[in-house]
């Protein structure tokens, strides 16, 4: 039995490798997102931009926080201004304890610290 796709999620990182696992784990038949992806901050508010345009629904956003022109604090309060209800994670190798309280009153479902553990991330998104 194959289970009903959870919609729409953008993943959002300059790390090729990063990016293309992501889309891999989150495309995977348990946890059944269709992925679109962006290699930067600049490149996700437009991508964001575009499907709110379509009115397509934008179900979950992973971005990375530190990326090249716009970070993942940028990404997630844009994405969340164009939709309010979108679960969003962040990542990251280096965040402050700034970067976390900032990322909470954005109101983001997680901030994962990287490396990420692919169980304990599958487990996570499949509960989303």
């Amino acid at each position: 039995m194959e289970l009903e796709s959870k919609g729409l999620a953008l993943v959002v990182d300059d790390d090729e490798m990063i990016r293309e696992s992501t889309k891999i784990l989150l495309e995977l038949k348990t946890v059944n997102y269709q992925v679109v992806m962006a290699n930067d901050g600049s490149e996700a508010l437009v991508k964001i931009s575009e499907l709110a345009e379509k009115r397509e629904k934008l179900n979950l956003l992973f971005t990375d926080l530190r990326m090249p022109g716009k970070n993942g604090l940028e990404v997630a309060r844009f994405a969340k201004s164009k939709y309010p209800y979108v679960k969003i994670i962040i990542a990251s190798g280096n965040a402050t304890p700034e970067d976390v309280k900032e990322a909470e009153e954005i109101g983001i479902v997680a901030f994962l610290q990287k490396p990420i553990d692919v169980k304990s991330f599958l487990e996570f998104v499949r509960k989303l």
